[in-house]
């Protein structure tokens, strides 16, 4: 047996003998959510108090900006000016509870 079969024998060998490990390993469950707390919603609430005004003020100079492109080039850059626009305008404009749930529980040591 030359050393080319060899080690292609060995290879289907390691994988029907660790195949199960390596399916089961990339089948890992994901980590569980962390619990909803009662200030979420507060703490959402009062962010869209600064980042709702500040979307606008993004949104309308983005917008400023795009016309401007557009009015220059007399509309030849549309495709470069188009992700400008889309990228102050674009996304979510209101925070949710879900956007400031911590991913794991904060710790409740105070370090004493």
């Amino acid at each position: 047996m030359s050393l080319t079969k060899f080690a292609a024998v060995l290879l289907m060998v390691s994988v029907l003998v660790h195949g199960e490990f390596l399916q089961v390993w990339a089948q890992s469950s994901p980590p569980p959510a962390a619990a909803p707390r009662g200030d979420d919603g507060v703490i959402a609430g009062l962010s869209n108090v600064f980042y709702v005004p500040g979307k606008v003020v993004l949104c309308a100079g983005s917008g400023a900006l795009w016309i401007t492109v557009m009015a220059i080039t007399l509309g030849f850059w549309y495709k470069d000016a188009a992700p400008i626009l889309r990228g102050g305008c674009g996304g979510k404009w209101v925070a949710t509870e879900e956007d400031v749930r911590y991913s794991t529980p904060p710790s409740t040591e105070t370090g004493r």
